[in-house]
């Protein structure tokens, strides 16, 4: 009588782990496939590269191998201030930078300083900010789709931006926009992804 109780108990309790380890495969795989499809359809990640975004990104040392990582959306509509990624027509990498400015809105740069609809803009992230040079800039209104869009280094030649072209991106360019939390995250993410380089590094 006890032998059978034992072996029921030893069977509720070998169904009960069974019972558990399906549900976690399958919350495990819920999981996976819910990040597959934000990767696929709203998510991209990019790697940060040189100093144009300084300092509010890192573009890495090291022949620019441990630059931030980041998170971009993909839906999102760019709005005034946002770090958006930009594929120029006829060029081979995309950039990072920020949204100053949308369709209506008219644009000069003179004092070292970007005046948006005649009001001179604050710009806390910006680097070197109240030297902002003009470049090939010219005061302009933005038509329909169009973005003026600045690196936050402001330092000569530092950020190859609306400045340097002199014109605006259109919406089709701007293919992803960085949320506020992949910002807030960045350096632990580049911590983790970095650790094992730098265990090494210190071995070498």
């Amino acid at each position: 009588m006890v032998v059978r109780e034992n072996l029921k108990e030893t069977q509720l309790n070998k169904t009960k782990t069974e019972r558990g380890l399906v549900l976690f495969a399958l919350i495990v795989s819920v999981i996976v496939l819910i990040f597959t499809l934000l990767g696929h359809f709203v998510y991209f990640n990019v790697k940060v590269v040189g100093s144009s975004m300084s300092p509010t990104l890192y573009g890495g040392t090291l022949n620019n191998a441990n630059g931030d990582l980041l998170f971009a959306n993909k839906l999102i509509e760019p709005k005034r201030g946002d770090i958006v990624i930009i594929a120029l027509d006829g060029e081979k990498d995309w950039i990072i930078k920020r949204v100053i400015a949308v369709e209506g809105d008219v644009v000069d740069i003179y004092g070292g300083y970007v005046y948006v609809n005649g009001n001179k803009i604050e710009e806390p992230y910006a680097n070197n900010y109240g030297g902002t040079e003009e470049l090939f800039w010219e005061e302009y209104t933005l038509q329909k789709g169009e973005y003026f869009y600045l690196g936050d280094n402001r330092k000569h030649n530092a950020s190859k931006d609306s400045r340097a072209s002199g014109k605006p991106c259109s919406r089709e360019e701007i293919i992803g926009v960085v949320e506020n939390w992949s910002i807030a995250v960045k350096n632990v993410i580049r911590e983790i992804i970095y650790l094992p380089q730098n265990i090494l590094g210190l071995f070498s």
